[in-house]
């Protein structure tokens, strides 16, 4: 590799690691927005937020390379034809393959670096992110005796004006809905107390009224009590069971590939479809390049160069958007794959082709 080669990649490395990571930090944010709100109203630490939403960082990554790095070669690109760098490697005897073959061997690794991450650091990464999540659902119920808010749980809602240290309350409500009988009971009172025994949530209230509905038998009754004993363990029973299940991305290429025979057909596509798209869009990495190096190239003999540059960007993003969103046929038509990757393969010769040939 000589001082050329090394001199544009080092240009477009310096751009894409930049543009990369700022378009990484603008849509990782607008992410984290979603569980910002649930940080604040618990009181959790910021350590704990910042640890959960960095599990997203390996798929924005991967996500936007491919556009990032074609972008990168291009801003670099037009630069070097703007400044007649390009003229006078031309002069030099240096022709656009010799040109463009670093930046196209440099899309291969990072082609390769992605699929690492793709492969295998996304789904890991997912899993973490999911346990996380289902961790600090576990938190929040813990936090279901939090005076002054409403917190839910499965089939749980319940509130509580005021509670003291000794695990007394004043303005208790609650609202349940049993799924297997259909029924939903309201519980209001004025007073209680908070009875942790041995692993056993007990709510001992005073002076409420109990509201129950059967909407199997379309029946309603309320009832008045001056002392109530509800056992409420369920709540924190349930929140410490382990998680058991698992989304697609979350899974490895081999476990989406090849699924569990007992599943329904729809959703063994939908791990086929998200096996080939981890597949699919780190290799759209050299393929944006491949089609950027050449309209660069081909551009460096027109005189309008801004409208070509925007031109390229445009047919980059259409061509990697058209690609992408191609393989959620799989969805409706087994073995799509299979003339996707035969399209990429057929675009990427000829693009190779017209470098070369120029």
């Amino acid at each position: 590799m000589n001082k050329i080669d090394l001199y544009i990649i080092k240009k477009i490395f310096f751009i894409y690691l930049t543009i990369t990571s700022v378009f990484g930090l603008i849509v990782w944010l607008i992410q984290s927005l979603r569980f910002l709100d649930t940080i604040v109203n618990y009181n959790l630490p910021l350590s704990s937020f910042l640890s959960f939403v960095a599990y997203l960082l390996p798929d924005l990554w991967v996500m936007l390379s491919p556009i990032t790095f074609s972008l990168s070669a291009v801003i670099v690109f037009s630069r070097l034809s703007s400044t007649h760098e390009l003229g006078a490697m031309k002069a030099l005897g240096i022709n656009f393959w010799g040109i463009g073959r670093s930046t196209i061997l440099s899309s291969v690794a990072v082609c390769i670096f992605l699929l690492s991450l793709s492969l295998y650091f996304v789904p890991l990464s997912f899993k973490k992110f999911r346990d996380k999540q289902h961790l600090m659902q576990n938190i929040l119920v813990g936090h279901l005796m939090k005076e002054g808010r409403f917190n839910s749980s499965k089939n749980f809602t319940i509130y509580i004006n005021e509670q003291n240290k000794n695990g007394e309350i004043k303005g208790f409500y609650m609202f349940q809905k049993i799924d297997d009988t259909l029924k939903e009971k309201i519980i209001t009172a004025q007073s209680g107390k908070i009875i942790n025994n041995n692993q056993q949530i007990i709510l001992q209230l005073n002076a409420g009224h109990q509201f129950e509905k059967d909407n199997i038998k379309n029946s309603k009754s309320t009832i008045s009590f001056d002392s109530l004993s509800l056992d409420v363990s369920e709540i924190f029973i349930q929140s410490q069971k382990k998680r058991d299940d698992q989304k697609p991305s979350e899974l490895f290429i081999e476990q989406l590939l090849n699924p569990n025979i007992n599943l329904i057909e729809d959703i063994k596509r939908k791990f086929k479809v998200e096996a080939h798209q981890r597949i699919l869009i780190p290799l759209m990495t050299i393929l944006n390049i491949c089609l950027a190096l050449w309209m660069c190239f081909k551009a460096e003999y027109q005189r309008q160069k801004q409208q070509t540059s925007f031109k390229i960007v445009s047919l980059v993003f259409i061509q990697h958007l058209l690609l992408i969103m191609s393989t959620s046929l799989g969805l409706t038509m087994d073995y799509i794959h299979i003339p996707i990757y035969s399209i990429y393969g057929i675009l990427a010769t000829f693009y190779l082709y017209k470098i070369v040939k120029s």
